[in-house]
């Protein structure tokens, strides 16, 4: 495989995993309990109520800039981090958790490939840098 080639399938993987991370997370903040209503009334929420909203934005730009190409690994990494947690709070350090929930199983093994192959082809932050 050439390294051209290989940029190419990161560049497919980016933009397809980019835009479900970020759709999943637009319907999160829009379509669950604690989402965009909650927001206008931040006094009131619960530390557990902030770290729920927290990855549900997390997930919600952080798909964006991955489908951009901007800060990708970043961008992965706080990805990573929220789907993992999220698989954490639902089922604890029970390994079945992981089953139990694919779709966050797949964002964060796709998340850690972005974290270390980079984004590919394609992408504004190589715009932006030149």
């Amino acid at each position: 495989m050439t390294s051209n080639s290989r940029d190419w399938g990161l560049t497919i993987l980016r933009l397809w995993m980019g835009f479900l991370i970020a759709y999943s997370g637009y319907l999160k903040v829009t379509g669950s309990d604690i989402g965009l209503s909650t927001l206008i009334s931040l006094q009131s929420l619960s530390v557990a109520a902030w770290l729920t909203v927290g990855t549900h934005l997390v997930f919600l730009l952080g798909g964006a800039a991955i489908f951009l190409g901007i800060a990708v690994r970043l961008s992965a990494f706080l990805t990573a981090l929220a789907a993992a947690f999220t698989v954490w709070k639902n089922s604890g350090a029970d390994l079945a958790g992981l089953i139990d929930a694919p779709h966050l199983t797949t964002i964060f093994v796709v998340c850690v490939v972005l974290i270390l192959t980079g984004p590919g082809r394609l992408n504004l932050g190589a715009a932006l840098r030149g």
